[in-house]
């Protein structure tokens, strides 16, 4: 029984910390996708991938420049996947 309940702990504290992450990277998403899309006055799918490459930067940028150009790359990828498949706003 302890072990049960120290596992269900484990997962409730783990699934917290990803729920923060999680909110974490929607607002940083957020916070540069809209100005993107305000400045170049158009809502299309690359103000998405803007975005992510921003928050992918962002999110990097304490491991230096390769980890920067990866965050961009990788996290504008994945907000160009996710655009395809729900469509532009």
């Amino acid at each position: 029984a302890t072990q049960v309940r120290q596992a269900y702990k484990g997962v409730g504290e783990r699934s917290l910390n990803m729920g923060r992450s999680f909110a974490r990277f929607g607002a940083l998403f957020t916070i540069f996708q809209c100005p993107v899309e305000k400045v170049r006055g158009r809502t299309d799918i690359y103000n998405p991938v803007i975005g992510g490459c921003l928050t992918g930067s962002y999110l990097a940028r304490n491991n230096g420049p390769y980890a920067i150009i990866g965050g961009c790359a990788s996290m504008g990828a994945i907000s160009l996947v996710f655009e395809q498949f729900m469509g532009t706003h």
